[in-house]
């Protein structure tokens, strides 16, 4: 979880005087372990990443994180939220006046279920963070998490 909140403390340092709207998509999953990796476990993902973005981008410091149905009312005609990933993300986040946006993605290394997630500037289609590791790790963290609180 110390990764995912390093990635959200990059974007305070990215903020001006304005509101900043940071869009957390709909976590992707590659075909091959599509069949181990449930929609609502992507969606639970999800969830946990936009949760961490809310603490570690407040409003009282002008980030807006945008919700589920923000984003999807903002999507063009036809498009679905679980369409918008790989290089069409930083378009994505344009499309819905995004000032970043992040998407995670469940794939495997080896025998073993991998998460990665990246955040990208929109305006300039820039890189600005990401993630690789082991999903198992991600889970233990959150484990640790929710026993302290």
């Amino acid at each position: 979880m110390r990764l995912l909140a390093t990635i959200f403390l990059l974007l305070v340092c990215a903020s001006g005087a304005f509101a900043t709207h940071v869009a957390v998509l709909e976590t992707g999953v590659d075909p091959a372990v599509k069949k181990k990796v449930k929609l609502s476990d992507r969606q639970y993902l999800t969830n946990v990443l936009r949760e961490e973005a809310v603490k570690q981008l407040p409003a009282e410091d002008d980030y807006i994180i945008m919700t589920r149905d923000n984003i999807s009312a903002m999507l063009p005609p036809g498009k679905a939220l679980e369409d918008c990933e790989g290089s069409c993300l930083a378009e994505t986040g344009r499309n819905i006046s995004a000032d970043f946006v992040c998407q995670a993605r469940v794939s495997s290394f080896g025998s073993k279920l991998a998460l990665s997630a990246e955040i990208y500037e929109t305006a300039g289609n820039k890189l600005v963070a990401s993630f690789n590791g082991p999903l198992g790790i991600f889970y233990a963290t959150m484990n640790i998490i929710w026993a302290m609180g």
